[in-house]
């Protein structure tokens, strides 16, 4: 009996144990929940206008001739004088990418049935210019060099000037994000504590503007350099931050 008696007293220790194991648990986790859900949320926001600093313009090349290989090495001898002359306005090739040259056929149908009148090449040559007052340079020479037609400048910024931006505007965004946060909580009686997590919403840059040229065909009474004035003015670049702050 006496064996029976301390088994019962030892198994009721245990089950004692666990309920206290079981609640200190409970308690532990619910007391948990409870701090995660006394937190506030707030999106900051950093806006800024720069001027870009970078452009991108292309050129385009186009030729006929009765056959596909005579088009191609027309259009090919062209655009090289036209890389040439870029080249000659101090511009590193590594800046310059040259698309492969196209041949299409020209169909003629007049007789009722598909007959090929001559072949077309063409190819587009893109300069990628640090220094944005190049650009009307660049067009200018392009279209004086051949080319049938130009778009751009596309404006933009350099990735220096990018990384730098998003950097400068991702604090900027950060303070205003504290700014809310302690706002909000002060007027609900409370005030902000510690971090919980912070997310980069990424930066927002305008579309890129592009402006367009058309020299006069190649057929035509007579060619000559097209080109724009162009002001490339400010753009706003904005960046946002969602900020959760403990609560205290």
């Amino acid at each position: 009996m006496e064996n029976i008696s301390k088994l019962i007293q030892g198994i009721g220790t245990l089950l004692i144990g666990i309920a206290l194991i079981w609640g200190i648990g409970v308690g532990a986790s619910s007391l948990s929940n409870g701090l995660q859900g006394n937190t506030i949320s707030v999106t900051g926001k950093a806006t800024r206008a720069f001027t870009p600093n970078q452009s991108v313009v292309s050129g385009t090349w186009e030729e006929r001739a009765k056959t596909s290989d005579e088009a191609r090495s027309k259009v090919k001898d062209n655009a090289n004088k036209g890389l040439d002359a870029i080249k000659a306005k101090g511009v590193d090739s590594k800046k310059i990418t040259t698309e492969n040259v196209s041949v299409n056929p020209n169909y003629d149908w007049s007789s009722g049935k598909q007959s090929i009148i001559d072949y077309r090449a063409s190819t587009t040559i893109s300069v990628t210019l640090d220094d944005t007052a190049k650009a009307n340079e660049i067009i200018s020479t392009m279209t004086g060099n051949g080319a049938s037609s130009t778009s751009g400048p596309s404006l933009g910024f350099t990735t220096a000037t990018r990384d730098q931006l998003e950097k400068d505007l991702k604090l900027e965004a950060v303070t205003d994000a504290k700014g809310q946060a302690t706002a909000l909580a002060g007027k609900a009686g409370s005030k902000i504590g510690k971090v919980v997590s912070i997310t980069s919403g990424g930066a927002s840059y305008p579309t890129p503007e592009r402006f367009y040229a058309t020299a006069l065909s190649a057929d035509s009474a007579s060619t000559k350099s097209v080109s724009s004035d162009i002001n490339v003015g400010d753009k706003e670049v904005s960046v946002t931050i969602s900020v959760t702050y403990r609560l205290k």
